[in-house]
């Protein structure tokens, strides 16, 4: 057949390779590449499956149509696709005469839901009501609908407070959870000729020794959190010795905004395949498995990848010469099911288990029975010696951007805009120090909060706060604040502490674990009490008001960071202890 391939198919060099296989495997590879607006003749991936999904396309249709009229037929075949206006009038009617039923229901949709935005603010406790669902949405794990979908009665129960389910609970013998996350992907028999075909790795140069071959089975692509640990890895470990491949199974929560840094992981990276924008999730195990054997890995590297993690058995019992690992960041108290205790299930098929802090260390052994000498721990690390060293940049752009005089302190919070970061902490200690006109709150990021976040600044009058989008250029920015606070409702190990810390920034952060790791209560920063504006706000005016103490920290933050959180160190750990691997499982130099 004849295939079209999208534009950003530089970062894939088998590209054609995965576009032949994905049409062979499932019908509904069509829109490979689809982004935005739509497809584009000539732009976008594999046009003519789409079409052969939905039965062709309309040969007397007016040829503004087609796009649409093709995404439109593939939604009424439950397929996920973005839609776009039409062009003209002509389009407009013909598109309307062609689909009376789909318009009819997205004219219902828009109705009620801007029905529903009109009488939120005239019945104040739904906006709570509101807030509380979408948090239990997110900490109860139901952001996968298919998941949620398939086990009802479970997803309900989440939703029950646990102090209802007590004794008379118990009595009357009601469930308590049929446990949600025990699915497994299936193992389909495809036909071969749909498998990835084996390509020999390059010989080694005379006296050169073979490379390590690592993939790392990634949730999604960001530069923020577990994602730029990633990032810094793949960044910063030895090519010459190591080939690296990458491959995520979730998609981003955060799509709609557009910022994926498929650039940044691409530049790192031999491939790169996304698999939920290609394949049906039935064949991700498929693919997987292919994927290992006829690239023949060495390593696999698990981080944060669910579908990974419930494939283990499979993947284990297909690659018995591959080592798999995971990288596990932080406990979700507040979580039934996080991503360690899911890893603990799954703890029979790891080879070793790397851990950021000695807090998750400790757990993985006293909690979930893990033996000590299988549990490593490699904290993050940044570049304290260019990147985030205070002496190599200039101060002052930022200011200016913002309008903010050199005689005002910036209170900084930077990083993602959601439930588990608590950013409407910032906002509301903002409005604890509205009357102080020396201090200003800067909040650089963005995600699900980010409109809360604005209505609380906008609906508190507070002219005291900074909304910003986020930037490449970090560390102006941290250059220009004088005190950094994240109230995190729970952290891994932050690498925006540790960045905070290696410019000289004291910190103000909450007392869970991860911030417990990375800072000394009185020593870099100050450590609060989850929740306690009051605590928060006096935090900072002590710090922003003792210039030796203020001094004292910054030495103290910058010092710490050098020593324990370098780049150079982590990564050193990393290649240590993949090379240690390969030999572990017997894998055969060839």
């Amino acid at each position: 057949g004849r295939f079209e391939l999208s534009a950003g198919d530089w970062l894939e060099t088998t590209a054609l390779e995965k576009a032949a296989w994905a049409l062979e495997t499932t019908p509904q590879a069509g829109l490979v590449g689809l982004v935005g607006g739509g497809i584009q003749p000539g732009k976008y991936a594999l046009r003519v499956a789409a079409w052969r999904e939905v039965d062709g396309f309309e040969e007397r249709a007016p040829a503004s149509t087609a796009d649409q009229d093709l995404l439109i037929r593939l939604v009424g075949r439950r397929w996920q696709a973005p839609m776009m206006p039409a062009s003209d009038a002509a389009t407009h009617r013909w598109l309307h005469s062609r689909h009376r039923a789909f318009y009819a229901r997205a004219t219902a949709a828009r109705l009620l839901g801007g029905a529903a935005e009109r009488i939120r603010p005239r019945i104040p406790f739904l906006v709570p009501v509101s807030r509380w669902i979408a948090w239990k949405v997110e900490v109860e794990g139901l952001t996968d609908r298919r998941r949620a979908l398939r086990h009802p009665v479970d997803s309900a129960l989440r939703f029950v407070p646990q102090p209802l389910k007590g004794r008379l609970w118990g009595r009357l013998k009601l469930p308590t959870r049929s446990e949600m996350w025990s699915y497994e992907p299936p193992q389909l028999d495809l036909p071969s000729a749909s498998r990835l075909r084996p390509i020999a790795p390059p010989a080694p140069k005379p006296g050169q020794a073979r490379k390590t071959r690592l993939l790392v089975a990634h949730h999604y692509l960001t530069t923020g959190g577990a994602g730029a640990v990633v990032l810094n890895l793949l960044t910063r470990i030895d090519r010459d010795r190591f080939d690296v491949h990458l491959i995520t199974t979730d998609y981003e929560p955060d799509r709609e905004l557009k910022r994926l840094p498929l650039r940044s992981f691409g530049e790192q990276t031999d491939s790169i395949y996304q698999l939920p924008t290609f394949l049906g999730k039935d064949y991700f195990l498929r693919f997987l498995i292919d994927f290992i054997n006829s690239r023949r890995i060495d390593v696999v590297l698990v981080s944060l990848s669910i579908f990974t993690y419930q494939a283990l058995p499979q993947l284990r019992a297909a690659c018995p010469d591959t080592a798999f690992l995971d990288l596990l960041h932080a406990e979700a108290p507040y979580g039934p099911m996080d991503h360690i205790r899911l890893a603990s299930r799954y703890r029979e098929f790891l080879d070793r288990r790397v851990v950021t802090t000695e807090t998750v260390r400790s757990a993985q052994i006293t909690k979930y029975g893990e033996t000590a000498d299988r549990v490593v721990v490699i904290p993050n690390g940044i570049d304290t010696a260019e990147t985030f060293n205070p002496s190599a940049c200039t101060r002052g752009a930022f200011r200016r951007e913002l309008g903010i005089g050199a005689d005002v302190a910036i209170v900084l919070y930077f990083g993602r805009m959601s439930l588990e970061k608590q950013p409407i902490h910032v906002v509301d200690a903002a409005e604890r120090l509205r009357d102080r006109s020396d201090i200003a709150f800067v909040l650089l990021g963005e995600g699900p909060e980010t409109l809360v976040v604005e209505k609380a600044i906008s609906a508190r009058g507070l002219t005291n706060v900074h909304l910003c989008r986020p930037r490449d250029d970090l560390r102006s920015v941290v250059a220009d604040a004088d005190v950094v606070m994240f109230p995190s409702k729970r952290e891994g190990l932050p690498m925006a502490g540790i960045e905070s810390m290696s410019m000289g920034k004291p910190i103000v952060a909450s007392k869970v674990p991860g911030w417990v790791d990375l800072v000394t209560d009185g020593v870099e920063g100050f450590l609060v009490d989850d929740g306690d504006i009051a605590g928060y706000a006096d935090a900072i005016t002590r710090l922003l008001g003792d210039p030796v103490l203020y001094d004292r920290m910054s030495r103290a933050g910058r010092e710490k960071a050098t020593r324990a959180y370098d780049i150079g160190q982590s990564v050193r750990a990393w290649e240590q202890l993949l090379s240690a691997m390969v030999g572990s499982r017997g894998r055969s130099s060839s």
